[in-house]
């Protein structure tokens, strides 16, 4: 199991992966189809940041941390 922060919460995931729906679910409970969403992250690989953009899924590691939030209607 691999632990990552979601928005301030702690969350294992038995896979090493993560999508950006995973991320949403999470964070921000059922997704509105019609919401923008911008989700970062810190931590990664290698001590990397970037951004989870719609459809992407990315490899975990434990502790990292992720922060999404709603930018607006689509």
């Amino acid at each position: 199991m691999t632990k990552v922060t979601i928005n301030g919460e702690g969350y294992l995931f038995k896979y090493d992966i993560i999508s950006y729906d995973d991320i949403v679910k999470f964070a921000l409970g059922d997704k509105n189809k019609d919401a923008n969403y911008k989700i970062t992250y810190s931590d990664g690989l290698m001590d990397t940041k970037g951004t989870v953009k719609q459809g992407d899924v990315i490899p975990i590691i434990p502790d990292m941390i992720f922060n999404a939030v709603i930018t607006g209607n689509g």
